[in-house]
Formats: structure tokens, C-alpha cells, sequence
């Protein structure tokens, strides 16, 4: 086990220093005792300083490894939102286009409506949702002209609601 002693500033430095300059970095080096200035181990053997070294070096492995490991993770994931997601968003809103009613099934045609909507990035309450959402009735012109019908409707929850109303009379 070390022994702890105070460091003592060096004799030939004192001479040099005018008093006050001198008690000032005596009251300075006090605290320091040895194995504490400046980081420094005095007083260790050598095989404990490898193990020490061995040990620091393995944790620097370690996180190297760490750290590569989640740059390539970062990378894929990135990757994939990058292109995944925007070939997902492309493909979903060329179905909500090509997307048509086929009568009697208006709560699937709504529901499959919503879902791909939702992953075009379209909101509901816009105007060009809205019209997506009647160009899906352009082959069933008569339940077009009812859904239209006076009063115009401008909210797409309330064209949703007609346009099951029209197709269930």
C-alpha cells in the first residue's frame, strides 16, 4: 500500500522566490500529496503499471468497437429511412391514385382510403385529400351526383358519412 506524504516544493526554487511568493505556492502544494500531482503514480511497481495499461488499452478497444458498431447502425438506419421510407411514401401515393370504389364496399374503400393517405403524408383535412377521395368515385357517377348533391359538403368527414349514406340507399 503507498504511503502518502506531502510534496515539497524543490530547495533551489525557494531561494529564488520572495516570501510572499513563497507561501503562496507552499499553501498551494500542500494538498498535493504524492500520487496525486498532476495524475502521476509514484511509488508503483512496473507490473502494476502494465495492468494498469493493459486494462486502460482493452477499454480502449472496447469502445472503439462500441463506437464503429453504432456508426454502421447509424449508417443503415439512415440509410433505410432514406430510401425505404421515401419508395414507401412514392408507392403509397400512387395507389391512393390509382385507388378506386367498387360498389358495395364503401367502408373498405374508406378504410383503405385513410391507411394509405396516412402514409403519403396527406392530411385528412386538406383540399387535394379531399379530392383523391371523390376521384375514387369517378366510375360510379351516380353515387357521385349524390354525394355532390345540394348542400356541398367541404369537410371530408362529412363527404365520408354521405358517401355511406348514398351507397347504403
Amino acid at each position: 500500500m503507498l504511503q502518502l506524504q506531502p510534496l515539497q516544493p524543490p530547495q533551489q526554487v525557494e531561494e529564488l522566490l520572495s516570501l510572499e511568493l513563497k507561501t503562496a505556492l507552499e499553501t498551494l502544494w500542500q494538498p498535493l500529496y504524492e500520487g496525486q500531482a498532476l495524475g502521476l503514480h509514484l511509488g508503483e511497481e512496473e507490473g502494476e503499471e502494465e495492468a494498469v495499461e493493459e486494462a486502460v488499452e482493452g477499454e480502449e478497444a472496447e469502445v472503439e468497437d462500441n463506437q464503429l458498431l453504432s456508426l454502421y447502425n447509424n449508417f443503415t438506419n439512415t440509410f433505410k429511412q432514406q430510401f425505404t421510407d421515401s419508395m414507401k411514401v412514392q408507392c403509397s401515393r400512387q395507389q391512393l391514385e390509382r385507388l378506386r370504389f367498387k360498389f358495395p364496399d364503401i367502408n373498405q374503400y374508406i378504410a383503405d382510403f385513410e391507411d394509405l393517405a396516412n402514409l403519403s403524408g396527406y392530411t385528412i383535412r386538406n383540399n387535394e385529400t379531399i379530392n383523391l377521395f371523390l376521384k375514387g368515385f369517378e366510375h360510379a357517377r351516380d353515387l357521385l351526383g349524390g354525394i355532390l348533391a345540394l348542400p356541398m359538403l367541404t369537410t371530408y368527414y362529412k363527404l365520408k358519412d354521405r358517401a355511406i349514406n348514398v351507397t347504403k340507399s
